[in-house]
């Protein structure tokens, strides 16, 4: 029997359903993709909230504490630079801020160093728009004396004013932590209207009593800076609060505000006065307390151990600003990755045809121009890597402070080429004479330092006397006029290797210095303390 199939009906192929089938298939898993992404998002939303807040939170603690670092390095730069014995006389004044300088040139965040002694002398050395002012007295009974110095630390002027005994002030007398240091209620500068913190740090005997205090100013406009740079979005702002709630830090956006209140007050403004809501009085070290009411997040968070600053901080902002500021340090992560991708080749090509002047110039960083030996900061590179292998290894560590006399009168008799040439010749020698594990350094004018690490029962003093006679004899043979030079040589020898380099080559100078005084020529052992140092 015969089927007639009518026009436009037929079988439908087999693969015609399956297609329809897999379409559904596909339109059922992208609903259920949906619903169920949807249904993630929101159980990981609030987790996203908190993490954005602890993210924001721990960025501003980290800027914050890196602009309050300075205070501190200066503070121990200062430190591992001086002995602090008290200030007796303008020598000890001139060598004291001198070092004080250092520490601000180095740290243009710090704004003032002071120092304190317990006998009752003190100096301040303050950057000044010009340079620098420094007031020292050397006791009570003494006037106070100021000294005006230009930015290329040459006295200016002289003046005296009332002794004021620091012992009395607060940097002086605030009880400190642990480690010796604490930070300061802000107060306000009553010459510039802005605000500073101080930060402290005691100098103790090894019973404890206080020697002295070190302490450097820094003004909490670097914490207005440091809080702009962060990646809020409109609307946002964060603030610094110290233990007490003052405000240490705030946004630009209401620096008028705070001016306007000092002005008016004379006071640092508190939390309370400019209205920012606090959650609580009782945060632990690295705790946050944070509200959330929808459209805006409260966060309070007390900075980490690590940080070792008794601030917090608060972050007041809508959602909005904190996800586009994310948003905008990822894509910025993002350019940076795909342009450091697109660069590299062209780095590499640079760094090969470059790899010779670079060479060239790392020479340049490191070593003085004039004689070729290592420069300062390289000695302390250097010397620091030495006496770490000379404590695996043993030996005698002898550091030696050399000193050309009467060198200012060969310049001024034969001309600075001539006062060059004594120079190159001492360094000439020292290369000579020195073994190549040895380290030989010129630090400034006519000053120079060798490192050696001997074999335990060499006399050090003994090669450090025939150094001196090797360098005064080359320096009269080849310099015109240099038979009026001396050589003066302080050292400092120990098999303690964990005595720091910079303390060692102190030792080594206070001898230099002090043995001068006796007579030129010579060379000085230093004792454990400056003043027991004698000829070798």
């Amino acid at each position: 029997m015969l089927s007639i199939l009518r026009p436009g009906r037929g079988p439908r192929p087999r693969g015609y359903g399956i297609g329809l089938a897999l379409i559904l298939v596909v339109l059922a898993a992208q609903i259920v993709g949906a619903l169920g992404g949807a249904w993630i998002a929101g159980r990981h939303m609030e987790n996203a909230q908190i993490d954005t807040v602890t993210y924001v939170g721990r960025l501003t603690a980290s800027d914050v504490a890196s602009a309050a670092n300075p205070a501190r390095e200066a503070i121990e730069t200062t430190v591992s630079r001086l002995e602090l014995n008290p200030v007796d006389d303008e020598d000890d004044a001139e060598r004291v801020a001198f070092t004080a300088m250092v520490a601000l040139s180095d740290h243009p965040e710090v704004t003032r160093v002071l120092f304190g002694w317990s006998g009752g002398a003190y100096l301040m050395l303050e950057r000044t728009d010009s340079g620098y002012e420094q007031t020292y007295a050397f006791s009570e009974s003494d006037a106070a004396r100021i000294a005006v110095y230009d930015e290329a630390f040459d006295v200016v002027e002289v003046r005296t004013t009332a002794y004021e005994n620091q012992r009395e002030q607060l940097w002086y007398t605030i009880p400190v932590g642990a480690d010796g240091t604490t930070w300061m209620e802000p107060v306000v500068d009553t010459d510039t209207g802005s605000t500073r913190v101080t930060l402290s740090r005691d100098i103790t005997d090894d019973d404890g009593e206080k020697l002295a205090v070190v302490a450097a100013d820094v003004d909490t406009a670097v914490f207005t800076d440091a809080l702009d740079d962060l990646p809020f979005g409109d609307g946002a702002a964060a603030y610094v609060l110290s233990a007490q709630d003052a405000v240490v830090g705030f946004p630009t956006a209401r620096a008028d505000e705070v001016a306007d209140y000092i002005a008016a007050t004379g006071d640092v403004p508190t939390a309370g006065d400019l209205g920012i809501g606090l959650l609580t009085d009782d945060l632990a070290q690295g705790e946050t307390a944070w509200v959330d009411d929808g459209e805006t997040v409260t966060a309070q968070g007390a900075f980490a151990k690590a940080h070792d600053l008794p601030w917090q901080i608060v972050i007041v902002s809508p959602w909005s600003a904190l996800s586009d500021g994310l948003d905008a340090l990822k894509g910025t992560i993002w350019w940076i990755a795909a342009s450091t991708i697109a660069v590299t080749g062209l780095a590499l090509l640079i760094a090969w045809r470059v790899r010779h002047p670079l060479a060239g110039l790392r020479t340049a960083a490191t070593t003085d121009p004039l004689t070729g030996l290592l420069n300062r900061a390289e000695l302390q590179r250097q010397g620091r890597r030495l006496l770490k292998q000379a404590h695996g290894r043993g030996g005698t560590v002898v550091v030696g402070v050399i000193d050309l006399d009467h060198f200012k009168t060969l310049n001024d008799r034969y001309g600075h080429p001539a006062g060059d040439a004594a120079l190159t010749a001492v360094g000439a020698r020292l290369r000579d004479q020195v073994r190549g594990t040895d380290i030989v350094a010129r630090v400034g004018g006519d000053e120079f330092v060798v490192v050696m690490v001997l074999p335990d029962g060499v006399d050090g003093g003994g090669i450090a006397w025939r150094l001196r006679d090797d360098l005064e004899a080359a320096v009269h043979s080849r310099v015109e006029g240099g038979s009026c030079i001396g050589v003066t040589m302080g050292i400092a020898v120990t098999d303690a290797v964990s005595e720091p380099l910079g303390a060692l080559v102190a030792r080594a100078d206070a001898a230099l210095v002090e043995g001068k005084q006796t007579a030129k020529g010579r060379v000085y052992l230093a004792g454990a303390t400056a003043s027991a140092a004698a000829e070798v």
